[in-house]
């Protein structure tokens, strides 16, 4: 009897272990896998994606020397002088195309000058220019005649006797006519131009075809060279603007300072008439 009793509660506890739903639920739910997935390294950037190759470094650029006429001065006058002069007054005067301090460099035994006029031929008849050694003695003096149209004029020296030589001083004076008489009082410029030696650092320079003849001359002070080169430039392309910047650009300089002539037409060569040389202290 007693053994009855004990297999029925064994029974009914056996039951109520294996309908239990928590073991039923653990024992039936898979195990979850937490286990992170590996990243897909197939997948296509994203087109917004920066692109990592190595940047291409630009080389260098040159600095341009500053352009700097500065100097002391020497006797001479580079704006219209001659109050006495019959010529008309102008807006700009006449002027000499050199620095403040009236003197410049050249490499050239036969330098070109640069001059503004303000006058046609029916006002200034005739004009003359004189090239003299250091104690005033002429080398080279030649009449000429002015372009049709007021602006900027040149006259070169076209004698081999007047040929400069290194390292000496020469004054010369340009000198125009408006009166009827021949002994009327001119109104004129001067000034003083000294040759120096083609050097082989300025040779180097000059024969790099990356960089421009003017440029050379002026970043290294050689003035009438500078101007002769540019200005012959601007004559062959009236309308390139960066000629034309470059024009103003040196003319504006330090110790240049002609602003007012920035805009002015070039015009060309006076007309030479003729040639005579002495060696005679001469006056104006």
């Amino acid at each position: 009897m007693q053994l009855s009793r004990q297999i029925p509660l064994a029974c009914t506890m056996a039951f109520v272990s294996f309908t239990n739903p928590s073991r039923l639920s653990a024992q039936s739910s898979p195990t979850p896998n937490n286990t992170p997935k590996p990243p897909n390294n197939t997948s296509k950037p994203s087109s917004n994606t920066p692109d990592t190759k190595p940047e291409r470094k630009q080389p260098p650029q040159p600095q341009q020397e500053k352009i700097d006429f500065s100097s002391y001065g020497r006797p001479g006058n580079r704006a219209g002088g001659g109050s006495r002069s019959p010529c008309a007054s102008t807006s700009i005067d006449l002027t000499a195309l050199t620095p403040v301090a009236n003197w410049g460099k050249t490499v050239s035994p036969t330098p070109t000058f640069w001059f503004y006029v303000p006058y046609s031929p029916d006002e200034a008849h005739s004009g003359e220019f004189v090239l003299q050694d250091e104690k005033y003695n002429d080398l080279y003096r030649t009449p000429f005649s002015l372009p049709q149209t007021p602006g900027f004029v040149s006259l070169s020296i076209q004698s081999p006797q007047a040929t400069l030589e290194t390292d000496k001083w020469y004054f010369w004076s340009f000198k125009l006519y408006c009166g009827q008489k021949p002994s009327s009082t001119p109104v004129f410029v001067e000034g003083w131009v000294q040759r120096v030696a083609l050097t082989p650092e300025l040779e180097k320079q000059l024969t790099t075809a990356t960089t421009k003849d003017h440029v050379v001359y002026s970043t290294n002070g050689i003035w009438y060279d500078a101007v002769a080169n540019l200005a012959t430039l601007r004559l062959a392309n009236t309308q390139n603007a960066l000629l034309n910047r470059e024009w103003a650009e040196l003319l504006t300089s330090p110790g240049v300072g002609l602003n007012q002539l920035t805009q002015e037409p070039m015009i060309g060569e006076v007309r030479l008439l003729s040639i005579v040389s002495s060696s005679k202290p001469i006056t104006h």
